[in-house]
């Protein structure tokens, strides 16, 4: 390959990569776009054992569920009131929102209407400790590759995982009741044999 060829590739390469760029990332007049820190930036700063409860509400199918975390470790869920939460299905989303990534961070220079993020149409509140952590849902952007969040009181927004919205939806649309716990089998008591006497041994 010669000299001539290497360039020709190299342009086109930088070409289509600002192209990517842009439909993925860029709203023109909107925000200023700076990229995150790689594998370090997370939208919630909360260890998964700290969360002591999550409210995920979609407005689209008008579903919602609202679950806390008791000291002794035990879910229990708003709605069904009372009811407890299946352990596997909470904690492992309590993992999953301690360990978002950033993909992007945006300088909106614009309204927030250009985001989907003035009518979210999914929001998420994270209990503990030290108070409650949410964010709002906004629209996806032009690739459906990530979705625009925004927390309450900072101006930026965020661009995080497409998956991640499909796993709070699927969430919110269903409550993760504990299953009842399995019956022991009933297995009716043998009953016990009768002793057989023994007789004496005839003297011949």
């Amino acid at each position: 390959m010669n000299t001539r060829t290497t360039l020709i590739l190299l342009a086109v390469l930088i070409i289509v990569a600002g192209i990517v760029y842009y439909s993925e990332f860029y709203k023109p007049g909107q925000a200023t776009a700076t990229p995150a820190a790689s594998g370090s930036t997370m939208l919630i700063e909360l260890s998964s054992p700290a969360i002591s409860g999550i409210t995920v509400r979609d407005t689209l199918s008008n579903t919602m569920v609202s679950a806390t975390r008791d000291v002794s470790g035990t879910w229990w869920l708003a709605d069904p009131a009372g009811q407890p939460g299946d352990p596997a299905i909470l904690n492992s989303m309590a993992y999953r929102l301690s360990s978002i990534y950033v993909q992007r961070v945006l300088t909106p220079t614009g309204s927030l209407g250009e985001f989907g993020l003035l009518t979210p149409t999914l929001t998420v509140e994270v209990g503990s400790a030290s108070g409650p952590v949410s964010f709002a849902v906004g629209d996806t952007t032009p690739s459906q590759g990530a979705y625009y969040v925004q927390k309450p009181g900072d101006a930026r927004v965020y661009l995080v995982d497409a998956g991640l919205v499909g796993e709070l939806r699927q969430f919110a649309g269903k409550p993760p009741v504990a299953a009842a716990p399995t019956p022991a089998p009933f297995v009716l008591p043998t009953p016990a044999m009768p002793a057989v006497p023994v007789l004496p041994t005839p003297t011949p």
